[in-house]
């Protein structure tokens, strides 16, 4: 189900090109490295136009980052010569849904873009969608095709309802700590309810004002000593205290689901999605490979 749980969708903001970063990055025969002192501050040239050792000089991976500086410049080049534009009105409603401050910065790849390097990102994504991903469909042959042949992928697993509470040690004396259980468990047979208690006594900030409400969680979902107590307690019935490394738990279960297979009409508007997204991928890719092989790229970066 890995691949049903990534979020799906055209490029609005940063979108499929950012994929690209995830996949391979072409260090092939278009690599011309020198001496680094031959061009003081340059870490490359794409068609004669530079990009800046100060554009890197604060990544962690600096050769990954520059692997996406060197696409983002190609196809920033391609945007300019069809003169696309972004708008200071198509920039802030972007910040907008975003929900990125005009003034705040975030990380990518270990640097910090500015509002400036949004824009790009938002001239690549107009540029994408403009040429190279207008014709990109996905048909719902491809979709039954998709799912008929990998139906393994679209099982809902066994999940169950269950709540908690949480006492965390925080310094607590194991006196303490005992007497706060003990108190919680005596309530609980004398048939107080959980969701009171949990209110009362709960630590987990979350979940307490919830009456302990986790919801439905799948195995492998929480960590193993949670996960143990989840799946063996029975509908209706309360674990015994138990300790992970968030402090000590007592659960409640409310329900069980069997695991059962997801119908195509249950997956269709994702697995669309999903192999629309795929789709894009590989043209992007693939338009990535001829802009690179008809440019002139010179790297100046050591550790290539």
């Amino acid at each position: 189900m890995k691949k049903m749980q990534c979020r799906y969708g055209r490029i609005v903001l940063f979108g499929v090109f950012f994929l690209l970063l995830g996949g391979v990055l072409f260090r092939e025969q278009l690599y011309a490295a020198l001496p680094l002192d031959k061009i003081k501050g340059y870490a490359a040239l794409i068609n004669g136009e530079p990009i800046l050792l100060s554009d890197i000089e604060n990544a962690v991976l600096k050769q990954d980052t520059l692997e996406h500086l060197i696409l983002q410049k190609l196809f920033l080049q391609q945007a300019a010569k069809l003169g696309i534009s972004v708008k200071d009105n198509e920039l802030g409603l972007a910040l907008e849904q975003a929900n990125i401050s005009a003034n705040e910065t975030f990380t990518l790849l270990g640097y910090s873009p500015s509002k400036e390097h949004l824009r790009a990102q938002l001239l690549i994504a107009k540029y994408l969608n403009k040429t190279v991903l207008t014709n990109v469909t996905v048909s719902p042959e491809e979709e039954k095709e998709y799912y008929d042949n990998n139906s393994q992928e679209f099982v809902l697993p066994e999940s169950v309802h269950v709540a908690h509470i949480l006492i965390k040690l925080n310094g607590k004396t194991s006196l303490e700590l005992d007497e706060t259980l003990q108190q919680i468990i005596d309530k609980i047979k004398k048939g107080i309810s959980f969701d009171e208690l949990a209110k009362q006594y709960s630590e987990d900030s979350f979940s307490a004002p919830l009456g302990g409400n986790l919801g439905y969680i799948y195995k492998g979902q929480t960590v193993p000593e949670f996960d143990k107590f989840v799946f063996t307690t029975p509908v209706n019935g309360t674990s015994p205290t138990f300790k992970t490394t968030y402090g000590f738990h007592i659960l409640k279960v409310y329900d069980k689901r069997s695991s059962r297979p997801l119908s195509y009409f249950e997956v269709k508007g994702k697995l669309q999605r999903m192999l629309l997204m795929q789709k894009q991928n590989k043209a992007i890719l693939s338009h990535a490979n001829q802009l690179r092989k008809q440019a002139v790229i010179k790297i100046y970066l050591h550790g290539k």
